[in-house]
């Protein structure tokens, strides 16, 4: 058996925590426990974030569209979005009858242009959505005075960078309110799983009026989530045998795992999971790989570390959830980085990722850097799953092949 080295397959998951999913499948953490795991987590997320109120959705991309509902705009109000970013974005956007707006992005930080941001700036612009894209820090002094300067709400989407900060305050802390993912390859994961956060009273009680119009999912998506642990659990050590593939192929087939992002969002239009709650059988696995923060971070801190040092990378050593490395090839690189078992990231492969999805649904302007960038980023892999000697393996690779930077 050969595990391979990989960036998205279940990376936060620990033997813990694939014990607990099997125990949520039995029935065997009582009802009165998944209530309190909700609760405690709600509390302890709050106070993580200074007492901040705490909404839980379905996911991420659920969470930004009620966060936009809360605000109370008028249709087609303007979202000004950075490119390079996953078609959950745009998708939350339109979900929340609102129009985004493209901007393009810096090359080094993979976050907005500033000027580029301010020419997309029209009279109908509401909202920013700040991303800090691999938990890299946006330039959030500047981006916050040009909110100010044109009254415009200001989010941050921080599915990337749970944890992390800007200056001396935490990612989240920032804007009017903010966003994470806790899908199955963020910071921590419940599968599927988000929060919205705010300490402004009137986008709290508008928070408290969307979350009254949901419904709990059906048990069929409650344990697609749960399966997803045991499945990879049992898929990763036969994955480069070829049986590991063709078990992840049969669950896939006979729908015993959900999509990372369905086909019809790719459109823009709604998924099911859109109008669920937060599954309280996720709660227990949440809040136990809440509590593993502090460690998954510092261990994401040490790889960058490496990778920066021994690749002579300009980034400073943060807790990235990914590391960002531009190359000449990119396909070339994944491919026989994959042909030695190490499965590299491709985060983003375009302006709204992934590529099938339909630019024209979304109002899409050509944005040269993000576009440039799609072509020529790879990513390598932080998460806890990944030892120092699979960093050194990965390192090993690029030196190889001698990789073209781009």
């Amino acid at each position: 058996m050969f595990k391979p080295i990989s960036i998205s397959f279940a990376p936060n998951f620990e033997k813990d925590d694939t014990v607990l999913a099997i125990k949520l499948l039995l029935g065997m953490v009582s009802y009165s426990k998944l209530n309190s795991s909700m609760t405690i987590f709600q509390k302890e997320f709050s106070d993580y974030f200074g007492g901040r109120h705490v909404s839980l959705f379905s996911s991420g991309r659920a969470g930004l569209c009620y966060a936009l509902k809360s605000l109370n705009l008028e249709h087609e109000d303007e979202v000004i979005i950075q490119a390079f970013t996953c078609v959950a974005v745009p998708d939350a956007v339109l979900w929340a009858g609102l129009k985004p707006i493209f901007a393009d992005i810096d090359k080094q930080s993979y976050n907005f242009d500033l000027k580029d941001l301010k020419k997309k700036i029209s009279k109908k612009t509401r909202v920013i959505i700040v991303q800090h894209t691999f938990g890299i820090p946006a330039q959030m002094d500047e981006i916050k005075a040009i909110a100010k300067k044109f009254d415009l709400y200001l989010i941050e989407d921080c599915a990337h960078s749970l944890g992390g900060m800007y200056k001396k305050e935490k990612f989240g802390t920032i804007g009017d309110l903010a966003v994470f993912s806790f899908g199955r390859d963020k910071m921590i994961s419940c599968v599927y799983g988000g929060a919205v956060i705010t300490n402004r009273n009137k986008i709290k009680n508008s928070l408290l009026q969307q979350e009254k119009t949901l419904v709990m999912p059906p048990i069929s998506f409650i344990r697609q989530q749960l399966y997803y642990l045991i499945i990879y659990v049992i898929s990763l050590p036969f994955y480069n045998i070829f049986l590991g593939k063709l078990f992840l192929w049969f669950a896939g087939k006979f729908e015993l795992l959900s999509r990372a992002v369905y086909k019809k969002e790719l459109y823009g239009e709604r998924p099911s999971f859109l109008a669920y709650h937060l599954s309280p059988y996720f709660a227990p696995l949440l809040l136990q790989q809440f509590r593993k923060l502090s460690r998954f971070n510092k261990h994401r801190k040490n790889l960058s570390r490496f990778y920066i040092e021994n690749l002579k990378l300009d980034l400073e050593p943060l807790p990235y959830i990914r590391i960002p490395v531009k190359v000449g090839d990119k396909n070339k690189v994944l491919l026989l980085a994959k042909k030695k078992g190490i499965h590299l990231g491709n985060w983003y492969r375009g302006p709204i990722d992934p590529p099938e999805s339909n630019n024209a649904v979304f109002d899409y302007k050509k944005c040269i850097t993000a576009e440039h960038l799609g072509e020529h980023t790879i990513n390598l892999p932080t998460h806890i799953n990944t030892a120092l000697s699979d960093a050194l393996k990965i390192v090993n690779f690029l030196k190889e092949i001698k990789y073209e930077k781009s």
